[in-house]
């Protein structure tokens, strides 16, 4: 069988604007679709979306909006990891057929 067919080792997560996916050492790609890693890179998408502070933004506005990025940043990030370390953590079964 091919490496393309059955690829080998784990895969890395890759997450674009619209959508999440696993992605083989071989450029195999399979979409992933997890709630709560979902819900967590639209939050991210929210956040990034949000017009940018002007150069009169106080310090407070800009300290809010590093809050916000890093908030959303870390939970997409424990997102991720909460799925790795859970049954998702075998991710040879997202592996095309």
């Amino acid at each position: 069988m091919s490496p393309k067919n059955h690829p080998e080792g784990n895969p890395i997560v890759r997450i674009g604007t619209n959508r999440t996916e696993l992605v083989w050492s071989n450029g195999t790609r399979r979409t992933l679709c997890i709630p709560a890693i979902e819900l967590a890179r639209k939050e991210l998408n929210r956040v990034n979306r949000l017009p940018k502070l002007g150069s009169t933004a106080s310090q407070q506005q800009q300290q809010n909006r590093a809050d916000s990025l890093l908030e959303a940043r870390t939970q997409l990030g424990h997102a991720v990891r909460a799925f790795v370390r859970s049954g998702g953590g075998d991710l040879s079964a997202f592996a095309p057929r």
